[in-house]
């Protein structure tokens, strides 16, 4: 059974590969090699690679199924031959693949935002509102870390994170870390500095982009966007529940768990973000409930 899943999978990739109507490779593949006949070279090492030896457990069945003693050499040695042919295409096609991800790099932009005049920033993620419920996922949180698609010939990627840190100013800003890797530090610059991000404004209003977008000529590096929300002291956040796939590790006093730092108000202290309107209820990093009497949750308990 498995020398059938293997070749009809095989079956489906070959019809994919000669663009057969009805089959097709995920275009994200595309995007990874270097061109076209990289891709093609690839496949073809990887039939060779994993084929071979199911075509020849296939051989030795039917030998044992019609009791053919003797065994063909020209068969064996062409084998081992399409094989090893095979084995090289992979590593000389995996090795310069790998070489277009052996640098990283960043490039970072400080963006000035217009400051509210509630000195409160709202944030959430574009198009997040009046959308349908999938009511046939899953209730588990769903990692979108690594969701890539296509759309009109654009490259879309969730990669995209948030965190808020205390601004050394006396205003709100905007930084864009974005990430790429590259066959050298100047690649994984170019490569970085293509990302497009965008992010709208409106007074005290922050709608972050879910994607960025990369043009149909770029080549998938990696490419990841990191946002920081610089807060000034003083200044208040309230993250909405958009943001739930797209915040990580937020430090804040009360130690709370990213999942209930949503819909709630942050001040920003000169310790680090304070919960304004939590309830209690909230889970705090180490297990257990957040403890409001207190400003920093401490306790003291005076012995009779």
């Amino acid at each position: 059974l498995p020398i059938f899943i293997v070749a009809f999978a095989m079956f489906v990739s070959l019809l994919a590969l000669l663009k057969i109507p009805g089959t097709h490779y995920p275009a994200v593949w595309h995007y990874a090699f270097a061109s076209e006949t990289h891709f093609v070279l690839g496949f073809i090492g990887v039939v060779l690679l994993i084929g071979i030896p199911f075509l020849m457990l296939a051989y030795a069945g039917a030998r044992m199924l019609f009791n053919i003693k003797k065994s063909s050499k020209i068969v064996g040695f062409t084998a081992l031959g399409l094989w090893l042919v095979g084995v090289g295409i992979c590593l000389v096609i995996g090795i310069r693949l790998a070489s277009e991800f052996s640098e990283k790099e960043n490039v970072r932009k400080e963006i000035s935002l217009v400051q509210p005049a509630s000195r409160m920033m709202i944030v959430e993620m574009n198009g997040s509102k009046n959308e349908e419920k999938k009511y046939d996922e899953s209730d588990y949180d769903e990692d979108e870390d690594f969701q890539l698609n296509i759309n009109d010939n654009r490259f879309l990627s969730q990669k995209v994170k948030l965190d808020i840190v205390k601004s050394p100013t006396d205003s709100f800003e905007l930084v864009e870390i974005l990430y790429a890797r590259g066959g050298s530090r100047k690649n994984a610059i170019d490569n970085a500095s293509h990302i497009n991000y965008m992010f709208l404004q409106n007074d005290s209003a922050l709608k972050l982009d879910r994607h960025f977008t990369l043009s149909p000529e770029e080549k998938y590096r990696a490419q990841k966007v990191q946002l920081l929300l610089r807060v000034p002291v003083g200044g208040k956040v309230k993250l909405d529940e958009s943001l739930k796939n797209y915040i990580y590790d937020i430090d804040n006093i009360e130690n709370v768990l990213d999942r209930d730092m949503l819909n709630r108000t942050w001040i920003m202290t000169e310790k680090g973000l304070r919960c304004v309107d939590c309830d209690g209820t909230e889970s705090t990093l180490g297990g257990g409930e957040l403890n409001i009497n207190g400003d920093d949750g401490s306790q003291i308990k005076i012995d009779e």
